[in-house]
């Protein structure tokens, strides 16, 4: 009977063979998606100045008195503070902004709505 021979594997040299090329993996940085929402921000930011001029259509304009009728003058400090939490956002380490930041910009606006509020007190139409 004859012996079995060991299956011996040969070292490729690379020649006269072809080899699959494989594309290289991209990845996106950490914090890309909070940065486009950063300049998001800011674009929402610009478009809502537009409104207090009465140029931003109907919608626009429709969504600006909705606010105006639900927080009052406190309207006109959302652009300030999208801004403000957009730059915030560019200038951290992580591009990441904690909850409290998130939190303390609500009761910002909540705060504005009461202080802008309270003079119109008993009248027709409140302004906060």
């Amino acid at each position: 009977m004859a012996k079995k021979r060991k299956a011996t594997k040969r070292k490729s040299s690379g020649r006269g063979r072809s080899t699959k090329e494989v594309a290289p993996e991209h990845e996106l940085p950490g914090g890309f998606w909070r940065q486009v929402v950063a300049v998001l921000m800011i674009v929402v930011a610009i478009i809502a100045v537009l409104t207090w001029f009465k140029a931003g259509g109907d919608l626009l304009n429709g969504i600006h008195e909705g606010l105006l009728s639900l927080i009052g003058y406190a309207t006109y400090a959302i652009p300030i503070l999208l801004v403000y939490l957009a730059v915030s956002i560019f200038r951290s380490d992580t591009n990441q902004l904690p909850a409290v930041v998130w939190f303390a910009s609500l009761l910002i606006l909540l705060w504005l709505a009461g202080a802008f509020g309270v003079p119109t007190i008993g009248e027709a139409n409140p302004t906060g």
